[in-house]
């Protein structure tokens, strides 16, 4: 290789690498201070109104024992962003993992099968394309009512149409591969050949969609416990704090930054990772 072809190649490659790193130190911060959440219960939880809106540690008439102060209640601000926090990974992690599970199988077995099957299946997919995402979930849940289990579902209902596309795409291609042809002749069933031979190949691709996504479900999840269409109090949400926040906006500002900033760190985080991963995957099979 070529002096020039070096200089070309290396640069991209650094920065991905730096991506990787960064976008994973990110988010294994956040990881941490999620598994904290349960030393803090008491302070995110109990209620104190006579210490309500204390100033954070570093102003004057603040305290280390609330390190961003209080909110309206009196309860912790530090302790309640760690909850939500856990929430906003929690529900994005399994939402996402049910999401990636179903677009995966029906993806795969779309584009492998093929006939009616591939048709119904891209189109539904589209359909649900079509709508818009924030209209789809504010519907289900103001039907289903709010809760975890209807929160996990709406949002991996916005989200399986990208992975069984991907999902289809490398199948398509996957299907006249030689190794495929081969297990036809030996006689292997359908079954066999998909779960044994197709879909690990696949998995490289859902797993870069899978960690693109997950900042678009944080976000969505956060907006709808912004409009009070997410987990109810008193469970800490950074959605929802940023919400309680703009009550008293003008007063006490930091309230509704302190959750905004976390949230805006940890979506950057993810996208950063999501970005290495990408790259790096990239580089691998290139």
């Amino acid at each position: 290789m070529t002096d020039t072809a070096v200089a070309l190649v290396t640069p991209p490659a650094r920065r991905a690498s730096r991506e990787l790193w960064a976008g994973g130190a990110i988010v294994g911060v956040f990881i941490a201070l999620a598994v904290a959440a349960s030393w803090f219960h008491n302070g995110a939880y109990v209620a104190q109104p006579a210490s309500a809106y204390l100033p954070p540690a570093w102003s004057a008439g603040g305290s280390v024992a609330h390190l961003l102060g209080t909110d309206a209640l009196g309860r912790d601000v530090a302790a309640r962003m760690l909850f939500g926090i856990r929430e906003s990974v929690e529900i994005a992690a399994a939402s996402v993992l049910v999401a990636g599970a179903v677009g995966v199988i029906i993806g795969v077995s779309a584009g492998f099968l093929g006939g009616w099957l591939d048709d119904v299946v891209m189109r539904v997919a589209d359909g649900f394309l079509a709508i818009p995402v924030v209209l789809l979930a504010i519907g289900f849940i103001g039907a289903a009512g709010p809760s975890l289990a209807a929160l996990i579902i709406v949002l991996a209902g916005t989200q399986w149409m990208l992975f069984a596309r991907v999902a289809r795409g490398e199948t398509l291609v996957l299907r006249e591969q030689q190794f495929v042809t081969a297990q036809r002749a030996l006689g292997a069933r359908p079954r066999r050949i998909l779960f044994r031979h197709i879909v690990p190949h696949v998995l490289p691709s859902a797993l870069v969609v899978a960690t693109l996504n997950v900042p678009t479900v944080i976000l969505l999840e956060a907006g709808l416990d912004f409009l009070g269409l997410g987990l109810q109090p008193p469970t800490p949400t950074l959605g929802g704090m940023i919400s309680d926040g703009l009550t008293s906006i003008t007063r006490y500002p930091l309230l509704a930054v302190y959750p905004g900033v976390a949230l805006m760190i940890l979506v950057v985080g993810i996208n950063m990772l999501g970005d290495g991963i990408k790259a790096f995957l990239s580089e691998r099979t290139g």
